[in-house]
C-alpha cells in the first residue's frame, strides 16, 4: 500500500545554504494523496469509462472488483468499480463516460487509514525512532478526492524553548525533525517512511526553529548572516543584564571549528579585554546562541566576533554594539523573546508610567455582598524612548512571540505582552513604544 501514498507538498523549505530551516509555529500541513496512476487516459467504452496508456500503475487481474476512484476532467471525483483488466493497456470500469481526458485514479479502501508520528531524526525511514508524542500517534483518513495531510503546527507542542543558552546548540531553541507516516489496511502495518521533499538529492531532517509567522525561506546574506541574523537591527547592550547572541552555520559552508569570542573596549575605544564565549568546535547545522553575563565596569563598546577556522587561517565576522548603563531597580523591564526568524532578542524599558488592578468578581443575587471577587490581576504599563525605525522593527517581533520572559528588580515576571502603541518624537527623530504587562492573575482568599 504504501507505493500508492505520493507527496504533494512539503511546506518545509530547503535551499541550497540551510537545509529545510522550518518554523515550528506555522499553520501548514503536508500534502500526501492516495494515487496508484497519475497520469492516464479515460476514453469512451461503450458508454463507459476504460484507462489506457499508463505512466506509474501496472493493471493486474486482481484489480478486478476494486472501488475506484477517477480524479480529472470531469471526473471531480467519480466512483465505481473495476469491471476487466487487460493486463498490457486497459482497466474498464463501470463508471459513465462523460469526456476524454487525462486523469489521475486511486483504489478506494473503507478500511484504509494512516497514521503519523513526529521523531527526533536519526535516520530515514527508521523503524525505532523516538516519537517525541511518547506513545500518541495520529490516525488519519483520506477524504473523497484521496487527499491526506499532516498537521506540523502540533508540533509546538514539543518545543519549549528556553533563554539559559547553556548549550551552545540550544536543543530547547531548536531540534532536528523527522515527520514519519504509516498506512493501516486491516490487519497489515506498513513500514514506517519518512515524509520529505522528494526533489532532494539525498533525505535531510528539518530544523525546527521555534518561532512565530509563516514558512519562508532563508535567504543567505553572506557575512551579514554569518556574524549574527539581527546585526542589522540589533546595536544595544545594557549593563548588568545578559545578552543573548543568534548566529545561523550553514551546511553550504561548514567550516572545521568555529569560536565565537567577545571584545571590550573603554569610551575612547581601548581595549580592555577579550573573551570566549564558545570555545572552537566543530560546526552543526543550524542556530547557534552565545550568551554573555558581564562585562567590565569601564566597558562602552563590544565586539562580537565569529570565528572560522579557528587555528588554520581564521576568518573573522563581527560587529559592534554600545553599552548603556542602567538602574537595574523595580522600575526597568527586561524583556527577552524569541523572533520570527527563531533568533533570541531583548530590550530594556526604563519608564513605568502606569500600575493598575484588574479584579473579576462573581455577582451574587441573594446576597448582601452582592459580589465576592475571585481573581486578581496586576497590569503595568512600560515605556521606551529613543527608538530608531531600524530598532523599531527590532522590538515589533516581540508581540508575535510565542515565547517572551520578563525580568524586573531581579525577578523574572510572569506575564502576558499586549496593548502596543507607537509614537513619533519628531524633535529627535525617534519613537516611543509604550505596552502593557499583565502579571499572572492570583487568586483571591475569601474568608
Amino acid at each position: 500500500m504504501a507505493d500508492s501514498i505520493v507527496m504533494v507538498d512539503f511546506p518545509i523549505t530547503f535551499s541550497t545554504k540551510f537545509y529545510n530551516m522550518f518554523r515550528a509555529f506555522v499553520e501548514e500541513k503536508i500534502h500526501l494523496r492516495m494515487q496508484d496512476e497519475s497520469d492516464t487516459d479515460a476514453i469512451d467504452s461503450g458508454g463507459f469509462v476504460r484507462l489506457t496508456n499508463y505512466t506509474d500503475h501496472i493493471p493486474a487481474a486482481g484489480d478486478v472488483g476494486k472501488t475506484i476512484v477517477i480524479i480529472g476532467g470531469d471526473y471531480q471525483p467519480a466512483v465505481g468499480t473495476v469491471t476487466a483488466v487487460d493486463p498490457t493497456f486497459s482497466i474498464t470500469t463501470d463508471i459513465v463516460y462523460s469526456a476524454n481526458a487525462t486523469v489521475r485514479f486511486f483504489f478506494k479502501y473503507d478500511n484504509l487509514r494512516m497514521k503519523y508520528r513526529f521523531c527526533e531524526f536519526s535516520a530515514q525511514d527508521s523503524q525505532t525512532a523516538a516519537n517525541l508524542f511518547n506513545d500518541s500517534e495520529f490516525i488519519f483518513y483520506p477524504d473523497e478526492f484521496g487527499e491526506l495531510y499532516i498537521d506540523i503546527s502540533i508540533i509546538k507542542h514539543v518545543l519549549t524553548p528556553s533563554f539559559t543558552a547553556d548549550d551552545d546548540y540550544n536543543a530547547d531553541l531548536f531540534q532536528a525533525f523527522q515527520v514519519q507516516y504509516q498506512t493501516l489496511f486491516d490487519t497489515n502495518t506498513d513500514t514506517w517512511h519518512s515524509a520529505h521533499d522528494s526533489g532532494l538529492a539525498s533525505f535531510e531532517a528539518f530544523l525546527s526553529v521555534h518561532a512565530t509567522g509563516r514558512t519562508a525561506q532563508i535567504d543567505f546574506w553572506g557575512d551579514l548572516l554569518q556574524a549574527g541574523l539581527d546585526k542589522v537591527l540589533d546595536g544595544r547592550m545594557w549593563r548588568g543584564y545578559d545578552k543573548i547572541f543568534s548566529t545561523l552555520t550553514p551546511e553550504a559552508e561548514t567550516p572545521s571549528n568555529i569560536q565565537v569570542d567577545i571584545g571590550e573596549f573603554n569610551l575612547a575605544k581601548g581595549s580592555i579585554t577579550t573573551q570566549t564565549l564558545v570555545v572552537s568546535r566543530a560546526v552543526a547545522d543550524g542556530l547557534l546562541v552565545s550568551k554573555l553575563t558581564s562585562i567590565n565596569a569601564n566597558t562602552r563598546f563590544i565586539r562580537y566576533m565569529f570565528i572560522e577556522g579557528v587555528g588554520v587561517s581564521p576568518v573573522i565576522y563581527d560587529y559592534y554594539l554600545t553599552v548603556y548603563d542602567t538602574q537595574e531597580d523595580d522600575t526597568e523591564f527586561y524583556l527577552t523573546w524569541v523572533s520570527d526568524n527563531g533568533t533570541i532578542r531583548q530590550w530594556l524599558f526604563t519608564n513605568k508610567i502606569l500600575f493598575e488592578n484588574d479584579v473579576s468578581a462573581d455577582v451574587l443575587t441573594d446576597s448582601d455582598y452582592r459580589q465576592l471577587p475571585k481573581e486578581f490581576e496586576e497590569v503595568f504599563t512600560i515605556e521606551a524612548k529613543g527608538i530608531s525605525a531600524i530598532e523599531r522593527k527590532y522590538i515589533s517581533s516581540m508581540f508575535v512571540s510565542n515565547k517572551i520572559q520578563v525580568e524586573n528588580d531581579g525577578q523574572t515576571v510572569e506575564c502576558i505582552v499586549s496593548s502596543p502603541s507607537w509614537s513619533y518624537e519628531n524633535r529627535s527623530n525617534s519613537y516611543i513604544v509604550t505596552i502593557q504587562l499583565k502579571l499572572k492573575p492570583m487568586a483571591v482568599m475569601n474568608v
